[in-house]
């Protein structure tokens, strides 16, 4: 009995809607490169378009028998996608480590979490806009809030090149407190 197949077609494109070629997995493995159209499995769980500048698309599959499905992959990360780390100093002068792990989701946005390890804080970054070519959080602490990191904080995170990410934060109410680069974590 042959196996029972549909197939994806993909493209790729930037949140201007500039397109570009990608790599194509289907449940971890490579099926090629966007655009294109690729024969899979009906029982495939997951597509991910990937672009080193650009960063990562993900999707769960649904998939009929001989049924063709298109998917317009939009990779927002614009290189803030990845994880990164660094340390960064507050006016007062208090210094901490910082790691940052983002990514592309479902809503074509940014989410991610980040760890101020020499605080013991960690948190959810909730995405809320895109402000040029930076990604702006909130904080939402799920380690230790309120003890040594500031609940609410927001967040700038923008690509500065290949391998650094300028990591800007500030008070809830909007004063900026911290500029530093960040590096990918190796």
């Amino acid at each position: 009995m042959a196996p029972r197949q549909g197939a994806i077609k993909v493209s790729a494109q930037d949140k201007k809607g500039n397109g570009f070629k990608a790599d194509v997995y289907v449940d971890g493995e490579k099926v090629g490169r966007s655009p294109g159209t690729f024969k899979i499995s009906v029982c495939a769980k997951e597509v991910e378009v990937k672009h080193k500048k650009h960063g990562v698309w993900k999707r769960t599959l649904s998939i009929q028998e001989h049924k063709v499905t298109k998917l317009d992959a939009v990779l927002v990360s614009m290189g803030v996608a990845g994880k990164w780390e660094g340390r960064a100093c507050q006016s007062s002068g208090s210094c901490w480590t910082i790691t940052v792990e983002a990514r592309a989701n479902s809503s074509d946005a940014i989410e991610g979490v980040i760890a101020y390890p020499s605080l013991g804080c960690a948190a959810r970054l909730e995405f809320v806009r895109w402000d040029g070519q930076s990604a702006v959080f909130r904080e939402r602490f799920t380690q230790n809030p309120g003890k040594r990191c500031v609940e609410n904080g927001w967040l700038w995170l923008t690509s500065k090149g290949e391998g650094n990410l300028e990591f800007k934060w500030a008070y809830p109410n909007g004063r900026v407190d911290s500029l530093t680069t960040l590096s990918k974590a190796r």
